[in-house]
């Protein structure tokens, strides 16, 4: 995946958020929001920015099929925050892994990936070191339709034989019965 990201010279005018969310009280009572922000901060030190605690968001005990909609989440308020330029365009949002914001959205997985990219956050997930901006989301929408343009024509052979075998079977039918 390509991206326009470009990281600045000057690292200390950049706000950088950290989300993270655990779904259950289980995991709420284990070290999964910890590890979560911990690999954050390390991300922060390592890259040169600064993360501060009142930008580390937590989500407790809340899905990931419905957290973007969920009103009161934190995900949510950020979406909010985005559209009324309190976070700015240029902001960094950094996540362990993409299943820590969405697992909803089976049939366009990059839906809130991508409003969060044209929003102008640029995603970082951690588990690979991806950087998702708006060209990396472009870049990922052509392979999600390539793909699917190439399904095209198996779909097409598929749906060729099945007409095919029906018209046998009635011709048979109806032959059987003249």
């Amino acid at each position: 995946m390509s991206t326009d990201y470009q990281q600045p010279q000057d690292k200390s005018h950049v706000r950088v958020l950290s989300y993270a969310r655990c779904a259950s009280r289980t995991q709420a009572n284990s070290d999964s929001i910890e590890r979560q922000i911990r690999l954050a901060r390390k991300w922060c030190m390592d890259e040169g920015y600064t993360l501060h605690e009142s930008d580390e968001l937590v989500d407790n005990g809340v899905s990931a099929f419905s957290i973007a909609s969920q009103k009161g989440s934190k995900l949510a308020a950020l979406q909010e925050k985005l559209l009324s330029g309190e976070v700015a365009r240029g902001s960094i949002l950094i996540v362990e892994s993409l299943d820590r914001i969405t697992r909803y959205e089976s049939r366009a997985p990059t839906g809130l990936l991508s409003s969060l990219a044209n929003a102008g956050l640029v995603v970082v997930t951690l588990c690979n070191g991806q950087i998702w901006d708006q060209t990396a989301i472009a870049d990922l929408h052509s392979i999600i339709s390539a793909a699917s343009l190439r399904q095209t024509p198996s779909e097409s052979r598929q749906k060729s034989l099945r007409v095919r075998a029906a018209l046998k079977i009635r011709r048979s039918k109806a032959s059987a019965q003249a």
